[in-house]
């Protein structure tokens, strides 16, 4: 039971790392490239002055610290678990 219980928390921590990586990586492309919007999608939301890319920085901001949170408690989980 223990090691069923453990092999979840671990995938599920290998889960949360993955969407904290994919939205720091939003995160960077929407203040680093504030036109990708328009590049990917050829759609110009804001008319064409990034604006909404920026924007887009803060959710994504966000989303990658509570993510990274929940791994670290995730990881801290596991490890509590290994050591019990």
């Amino acid at each position: 039971m223990i090691e069923e219980s453990g092999r979840k928390l671990r995938r599920l921590a290998w889960i949360q790392l993955a969407l904290t990586v994919v939205f720091a990586v939003l995160t960077v492309l929407a203040v680093a490239v504030p036109m990708w919007i328009e590049e990917v999608s050829g759609q110009s939301p804001d008319g064409g002055n990034g604006e909404v890319e920026l924007l887009l920085a803060i959710p994504f901001g966000v989303a990658s610290l509570i993510f990274g949170a929940l791994t670290w408690r995730s990881r801290q989980r596991l490890a509590a678990n290994l050591t019990a």
